[in-house]
């Protein structure tokens, strides 16, 4: 009983350490390139959207949320939503 405890205490800090990782940012679409599938901010950022994120229903001068998180460099946005 120990033991199923301990490892459901150590697997919930793993899950929750995924979910930490990931950040927002606020901002206006500056720019969108459909063929890198990267949008920048109105700050400058650069996000490069996964291939579930649909950057087509998105316009410059939108204000967004990104979700986004940093891999080996790269804003990697999961999703952005309209504001």
């Amino acid at each position: 009983m120990k033991r199923t405890l301990g490892a459901l205490a150590a697997l919930a800090i793993l899950a929750s350490a995924g979910v930490a990782m990931a950040a927002t940012a606020d901002g206006t679409i500056k720019s969108i390139d459909l063929k890198a599938m990267t949008i920048t901010l109105d700050s400058g950022s650069v996000y490069k959207a996964e291939k579930t994120v649909n950057l087509k229903t998105l316009k410059v001068g939108d204000k967004v949320a990104v979700t986004y998180e940093i891999k080996k460099g790269v804003n990697e946005a999961s999703a952005v939503k309209a504001m």
